[in-house]
C-alpha cells in the first residue's frame, strides 16, 4: 500500500492501520498462528516444524506438570537465559512458575533444606 498524491501521512497511516485491521479480522486464526510461527522462529529460532516436532516428542504435554496442552497459542517455550538452549515446552503456569523460582533458586533451596531440618 502506497500513499496516495496528495494524501497527507496521518492520512495515509489511518487508511493503512484500517486496511490492516481489516485484513487480519478476515482471517483471525491465520494471522495469530503467522504472528506465533513468526516470534517463535525470531526469538527461539525454532520453525513451526521444529516446534511440531518438539510437541509430539512431549506427546502433547507440559514438559513440567505433564498436562495436555491443547491450546497452541497458549503454549510457552522453556529456554535457558543464559546460553539460550531450548529445555522444553510448558504450559503458562508452570512458565510462570519456573520464572518466579529460578532468579531466587538459592533462597529457596536454601529455606525448604532449612525447613526440614528445623521440623
Amino acid at each position: 500500500m502506497t500513499p496516495r498524491i496528495g494524501e497527507t501521512v496521518e492520512a495515509y497511516r489511518a487508511r493503512r492501520n484500517a486496511y490492516n485491521r481489516a485484513y487480519e479480522a478476515r482471517d483471525r486464526d491465520k494471522w495469530r498462528l503467522y504472528h506465533q510461527n513468526y516470534g517463535r522462529q525470531r526469538d527461539y529460532g525454532l520453525s513451526p516444524a521444529s516446534f511440531d516436532d518438539l510437541l509430539s516428542r512431549q506427546d502433547g504435554r507440559c514438559a513440567m506438570c505433564r498436562k495436555d496442552l491443547p491450546d497452541r497459542s497458549k503454549i510457552c517455550v522453556d529456554h535457558d537465559h543464559d546460553t539460550g538452549k531450548i529445555r522444553g515446552l510448558l504450559c503458562y503456569g508452570c512458565n510462570m512458575a519456573l520464572g518466579f523460582y529460578e532468579p531466587r533458586k538459592d533462597l529457596l533451596d536454601d529455606y525448604l533444606v532449612r525447613s526440614r531440618l528445623d521440623l
